[in-house]
């Protein structure tokens, strides 16, 4: 029965000319008798031969906008940057069949949460792979959580009286990673010092607990366009791409092969180079009744996903990096198309989001 899937469906998270040929001279007849002639002889001036020169064409360079660019974070010691990292994850259930056939239990809603987090990153120290070990200060954090559309946190450190302790005590605290030219997090560090200041308060821990997760920490840092990049440079039009997975509880998991194209290459304050991502979805329809999970029921799946890269080349520092993914299920039940109750009907979505900006 459609009632079934109603508590457990979520997301979890690239013409030469040839060469010249030389003319043979005329051949002559070997029997052939050849009479002599008396020529008055002609004075005059003599023409010499022009010896010919051989001219290169010279091969036209490529307009900057179309030369191959080196995409790579840049480190320098000492150096101080701000950025707003945007996370989102929600999902939703909608009754959309007749209202006389909805389950007197079923209630409409949406769950999940939305984190806003400013970080100062200060570079500790270059290697000599070109890799650096980064400060990652909190310096401002904002949390909703909502459970069937209730609030059910609210947090912003920016305000004034602020009880939830266990987040406020995260901010003006630091962490530290190993960032690589490629944007993966090599490494993750002192972070015990965050976990026994979230412990040493009462209440309310596992929102912060989270936040200050080694994975968490890795996904909100890693710059994906660039971790998978292979080594080389990269001209517009060139694309690269891999493949992720998001698991939707009882509706299963979702493969999108996210595919990234170096677009241009912009003139702004400096060169910028913007890559633009789109997703190439799973399956359009699926039937669940061969998936055994909810009886026989019709499915049908749509949504999108894409995404926009911009990295200043001449500081290899990430301007903006955002990826954002909706995908809604339309399920129904067809043995009540006839009844009298009318076609038992609901929709799901499951939205998310991960933004990064450079503030100025």
């Amino acid at each position: 029965m459609i009632v079934g899937l109603l508590a457990g469906s979520g997301c979890h998270e690239g013409g030469a000319t040839g060469p010249a040929v030389e003319s043979e001279p005329d051949a002559v007849d070997a029997g052939a008798v050849v009479q002599p002639q008396e020529v008055a002889p002609v004075e005059g001036p003599r023409e010499e031969a022009v010896p010919e020169i051989a001219v290169e064409a010279e091969e036209s360079e490529p307009a900057e906008s179309d030369a191959a660019v080196e995409l790579a974070l840049r480190f320098v010691a000492g150096e101080a940057t701000t950025y707003k990292v945007t996370t989102e994850s929600y999902k939703s259930v909608e009754w959309v069949g007749s209202p006389s056939a909805k389950p007197a239990r079923f209630k409409d809603g949406r769950r999940g949460n939305r984190v806003e987090m400013t970080l100062n990153q200060q570079v500790q120290e270059v290697r000599d792979d070109g890799s650096a070990v980064l400060e990652i200060r909190i310096a401002a954090l904002k949390y909703a959580g909502d459970f069937r559309d209730n609030v059910v946190l609210d947090f912003d450190s920016a305000r004034q009286g602020e009880q939830n302790a266990s987040l406020a005590v995260l901010v003006g605290k630091s962490y530290t990673l190993q960032m690589s030219p490629k944007g993966q997090v090599v490494a993750v560090g002192d972070l015990e010092p965050l976990r026994q200041a979230v412990q040493d308060v009462p209440g309310g821990r596992n929102a912060a607990m989270k936040l200050i997760a080694e994975d968490e920490i890795r996904a909100r840092h890693t710059v994906i366009p660039l971790a998978i990049l292979e080594e080389g440079p990269v001209r517009p039009g060139q694309s690269w791409s891999d493949v992720k997975t998001f698991s939707f509880g009882d509706m299963g998991p979702k493969s999108f092969e996210r595919v990234y194209t170096l677009e241009q290459v912009r003139q702004d304050n400096g060169r910028v180079a913007v890559v633009a991502m789109k997703a190439i979805p799973p399956g359009a329809r699926a039937d669940l009744s061969q998936q055994g999970n909810f009886g026989p029921m019709m499915l049908d799946v749509s949504g999108d996903y894409d995404g926009r890269f911009e990295l200043d080349l001449d500081n290899g520092r990430v301007r903006e990096y955002a990826e954002q993914m909706r995908t809604e299920w339309a399920i129904a039940d067809p043995g009540t198309i006839r009844d009298s109750d009318g076609l038992a009907a609901l929709k799901m979505a499951a939205t998310w989001l991960h933004r990064v900006e450079l503030v100025p």
